[in-house]
């Protein structure tokens, strides 16, 4: 509970405020935790004298010894009369109370100011007692009355109304500047903000607000109203919140609740007609905000609603749902609603019942899908089908592969079209990526026996599907054939935004590569991003971005490239659904190659952006590491355009290794690529290559001129080891792992999260110089535009780790054993532990641990290759850590 020096602060506005009125009767009606006790102990020391009658119990019995103890402590020396004359009515309640207001009104010395507490606890017998007491104030300057639950019925209608001063919980809430006294000064005006938003003024969540910041869980609290801090609260508001309304107020916190922040006009839209308009009540319910003309109710009263009244939630959002289809209303809104009450079968059977809604990207569709489990989906085939778009990009080739074959399987001749051939195109993409034609051939032939059963083989839709799938296949072999007549053939999908601007990324730009057109790919590239950006599916704009960008590092054009590259981060950064399919190339884009790890980009992808990765880094180790998992990406997914390049990249790179240049002419002549034969056949060619076939011949660089050793919590400049301090560190180890470019207000909040935004900021500049000045090198943290960036030659220990185990040879010389087991060491002994403290890296040990698994499972099958001492050494290093 509050303290009562912060108390006296906060509830100094309404103290001044009540006094101004000057009224006879002030009621304090508001949940338990508003402070009404401490308000109405300060109010009445505004007064010469007090006095407090507070109901233990709440029977007639119970009402007249409350009254009675109280006009005792006002005028000691009526005691032993009032004692008696109680005990003498002991025997008859209604006598008992009729003495007590009797009292109550023959006193000859009243105190100036009375408080009745607890009058929520009164029995419907007792309460008209109370209610004539207040009707007889007997001289008494003010009487101030505190419930939990409305009063209205025990205020007396003589009382004029000029002479009362009614209070609520709004009225009991804490203004920004209160929390602001609660909070401290230290807090920046962000997340005062924050803070003010969850607690809503309630004392009680911002003292669970403000032990979760000694802890170092704020961040946490103000974005999981579900966490275990707040577990106090729920029964709280479960016993003095919820359990005591009606029905219809409970219905109407569900539906506030699972319809967001809304105008009363929004919320009585998804109520019966024959319901009340809710503005009236919502200002009357508890830990309901009205801002704006915006309702929204408080996130953890909205969190023990969703756990502690599932079944009554479900049936307000199926009954919301279906008011909404009744007016006829956006599907999408309705499925939303019944999402928030956890009835995801049901919102998956209103969207696959108006299913041009999903595809309609303008409806919200890309974020509602994100809310779906992928079994939802799959159970409904056609809405499976409809939202592919927006999952496609981050999902991994095996899980797609899984659900279009499960997804199948489950349909029948009676099968709406579209979805069937929806579904089979899905499955037959999946193959062609994949590079698995044999599998491609014998589904297509099942895809022709479905067609052929359900009489749909000369249905249009069915004849377009074919005819782009065609084409897709012609592209992943090369193959060069007529645009005009293709983009004529599929008009129909073109007038679909989205299906256009893919058709222009992944089919005619990919045409015009072939022919080795640059300018004709960027252009349809160029309108493909105009259209993406239009179409508002994020997932296509990450796809055509990612292509773009990898279209313009193989032609050379890096101010493209880069820019391509920033728009992506932002995408990803705005929608982290897309992490995923995006995180992998930007990995290896930014120069960070060694530790990118496969997410859900499709093979080919993949495979060039590895060879991004092998143009990027300046170390022959890693050039040559990722140059094999290029080759082996591209052979694995049969791409063509992939296996041509990544053999000339290796051609250039390592001259004396292999044949690779004859084996990338093979491959050119066997899918007869236009632009690949033009280059091995004329003789001119290698000047249309040169820029590609460049960046993989180098002279060595300086390997890793800047290393940050995480795990001892040094800096080593070209081989001197310089000891930092633990936040000269921290920057520069949070930039060197993260790789990309980092906001400076981010970088704030995780180094200086008790700090205000604006001395953060000071701070952050401070420690980048003082970075800068120990390196030696002013370039080694880059600033552009407000973020922050170490350069490509900073590296970690970590990434040396990713770089050997990527690199080291099948059969391993005693050198590498050693090697390995110094890092296996390092590993197991962890970061420092101030650094896995900050928020920054909270994930760090769990990067560190799935270095140390490949680390060991490695000891493990290099035990078998190894002398017997070497065994005796991987032995001892392997039983340490089990001991």
């Amino acid at each position: 509970m509050l303290s009562v020096d912060r108390s006296r602060i906060i509830h100094r506005r309404l103290i001044d405020a009540v006094l101004t009125e000057r009224p006879s009767l002030v009621t304090c009606v508001a949940p338990a935790g508003y402070g009404k006790s401490v308000f109405a102990a300060e109010l009445s020391s505004q007064y010469p004298s007090s006095v407090e009658c507070a109901f233990d119990s709440g029977d007639p019995a119970g009402f007249a010894h409350a009254v009675i103890r109280a006009l005792i402590d006002e005028d000691p020396e009526r005691e032993a009369d009032l004692k008696r004359g109680l005990e003498d009515r002991s025997g008859d309640p209604d006598r008992g109370i009729e003495f007590a207001v009797s009292a109550w009104g023959a006193t000859t010395r009243p105190a100036a100011a009375v408080v009745f507490e607890r009058i929520d606890v009164l029995e419907p017998a007792a309460r008209p007692a109370l209610k004539a007491c207040l009707g007889t104030l007997a001289a008494r300057s003010i009487v101030i009355a505190c419930s939990r639950a409305s009063i209205g019925d025990v205020v007396p209608a003589r009382i004029p109304p000029g002479a009362v001063v009614a209070l609520t919980e709004r009225d009991m809430r804490l203004t920004l500047e209160e929390t602001r006294a609660m909070v401290g000064a230290d807090v920046d005006e962000e997340t005062l903000g924050r803070i003010d938003a969850v607690a809503l003024g309630w004392p009680l969540a911002l003292e669970v607000l403000n032990r979760g910041r000694r802890r170092d869980r704020l961040e946490r609290l103000l974005t999981d109203p579900y966490d275990f801090e707040f577990g106090a609260l729920h029964s709280y508001v479960t016993d003095q919140i919820l359990d005591p309304l009606p029905a219809d107020d409970l219905d109407l916190l569900h539906t506030l609740c699972l319809a967001g922040p809304c105008t009363p006009a929004e919320l009585a839209e998804l109520m019966p007609p024959e319901k009340p308009h809710p503005l009236q009540r919502l200002r009357e319910l508890p830990l309901v905000r009205i801002e704006e003309n915006r309702a929204s109710v408080h996130p953890v009263l909205c969190a023990v609603l969703a756990m502690d009244h599932l079944e009554r939630r479900r049936a307000v959002a199926r009954r919301a749902c279906d008011i909404i289809l009744a007016r006829g209303a956006a599907p999408v809104r309705a499925a939303r609603i019944a999402l928030a009450g956890g009835d995801a079968a049901h919102a998956a059977d209103v969207l696959e019942a108006s299913i041009s809604a999903v595809a309609d990207p303008h409806h919200g569709a890309a974020e509602i899908v994100e809310m779906f489990d992928p079994d939802t989906l799959m159970r409904h085939p056609s809405l499976w089908n409809a939202t592919m778009i927006y999952r496609l990009f981050a999902m991994r080739t095996e899980v797609w592969q899984r659900e279009a074959r499960a997804v199948w399987s489950t349909l029948t001749p009676q099968s709406p079209v579209d979805t069937i051939v929806g579904v089979a195109t899905n499955v037959l993409s999946v193959h062609a990526e994949c590079g698995e034609w044999r599998e491609f051939a014998r589904f297509n032939e099942l895809v022709e026996q479905r067609y052929r059963e359900a009489g749909y083989s000369d249905h249009p839709l069915v004849k377009l599907g074919a005819a782009l799938t065609a084409a897709w296949i012609k592209v992943q072999r090369m193959e060069d054939f007529d645009l005009t007549a293709l983009m004529r053939e599929i008009a129909p999908l073109l007038s679909v935004e989205y299906v256009h601007a893919l058709v222009l990324c992944h089919v005619v730009a990919a045409v015009h590569a072939a022919r080795g057109k640059r300018t004709a790919q960027r252009s349809a590239l160029d309108e493909a991003l105009i259209r993406a950006r239009r179409c508002s599916v994020p997932s296509v704009l990450a796809m055509c971005l990612q292509e773009s960008a990898i279209t313009a590092w193989l032609a050379d054009e890096s101010a493209l490239f880069a820019a391509h590259v920033e728009e992506l981060e932002a995408l990803v950064e705005a929608v982290p659904a897309l992490r995923g399919g995006a995180a992998h190339f930007l990995d290896c884009a930014r120069g960070r190659g060694a530790l990118a790890r496969e997410g859900g980009e499709k093979p080919p992808t993949r495979a060039l952006s590895w060879l991004i990765a092998a143009g990027t880094t300046r170390s022959s180790g890693e050039r040559r590491a990722f140059l094999d998992e290029a080759l082996r990406t591209a052979d694995g997914c049969g791409y063509s355009r992939a296996r041509i390049l990544t053999r000339l990249a290796m051609a250039a790179a390592l001259p004396g290794v292999g044949t690779r240049w004859e084996e990338a002419q093979q491959i050119a002549a066997a899918v007869d690529a236009p632009f690949f034969q033009r280059f091995f056949e004329s003789g001119i060619g290698a000047e249309r290559l040169e820029p590609f076939l460049s960046r993989f011949r180098f002279e060595e660089a300086p390997e890793d001129r800047v290393v940050v050793r995480v795990l001892e919590g040094l800096v080593e400049v070209e081989g001197k080891v310089l000891r930092f301090s633990p936040k000269e560190l921290a920057l520069i180890a949070m930039l060197s792992l993260h790789g990309g470019p980092i906001d400076g207000d981010t970088l704030c909040e995780e180094l200086w999260p008790e700090s205000p935004l604006e001395s953060a900021a000071k701070s952050l500049r401070v420690y980048v110089t003082r970075v800068r000045k120990k390196v030696r090198d002013g370039s080694c943290i880059e600033v552009d535009k407000g973020r922050y960036r170490a350069a490509n030659y900073v590296r970690t220990d970590l990434d040396r780790i990713h770089v050997f185990m990527r690199t080291i040879p099948a059969r391993p010389s005693q050198n590498d054993i050693s090697v390995a087991l110094q890092r296996y060491d390092a590993m197991l002994a962890g970061p420092p532990a101030f650094l896995v403290d900050l928020p920054a890296f909270a994930t760090l040990n769990a990067h560190v641990n799935e270095l140390l698994d490949l680390t060991e499972e490695w000891l493990r099958q290099a035990r078998a290759r190894s002398s017997l001492t070497d065994r005796a050494r991987i032995d001892l290093a392997l039983n340490q850590d089990a001991s």
